[in-house]
């Protein structure tokens, strides 16, 4: 269960960056039908400052999914021990540099699937950074 919520986590900035689009994109719509309906000025000074708040609420989402995003997912890299303590620091500055590309990836490749165990895996090699391919 934790992977799947991992898995949500690890998309939501590009979830959120949609909804940044389409939410002030409806509003918009709205407001120009209500304009073509000869709407009370009113309603439709209303709707203005809805579309300018809508936007605003939608950076400030982006920017806390993504911050937040950072801070989680460079917890789960330093606590990795399936990656070399120099591969954890560069996935860090990849989540720093790259952000909303950088999470789905370290989420397919690290947390998708369960840890490697040396039991059941045959030629598992013990010094895997997590960048090779097992052989």
């Amino acid at each position: 269960m934790k992977r799947f919520w991992t898995g949500v986590l690890a998309f939501a900035p590009i979830i959120t960056l949609i909804g940044c689009f389409l939410i002030p994109v409806l509003v918009l719509l709205m407001l120009f039908v209500l304009g073509m309906m000869k709407a009370p000025e009113e309603f439709t000074n209303l709707l203005a400052v809805l579309f300018m708040l809508s936007i605003w609420v939608c950076i400030f989402a982006f920017i806390a999914v993504d911050i937040a995003d950072m801070i989680v997912f460079s917890i789960f890299a330093f606590k990795n021990k399936q990656i070399d303590i120099t591969y954890r620091s560069l996935w860090c500055g990849a989540f720093l540099t790259f952000q909303m590309m950088a999470f789905p990836v370290y989420w397919w490749i690290f947390m998708r699937k369960p840890a490697i165990n040396s039991a059941n895996v045959p030629n598992y090699n013990a010094n895997y950074s997590g960048m090779q391919n097992i052989k």
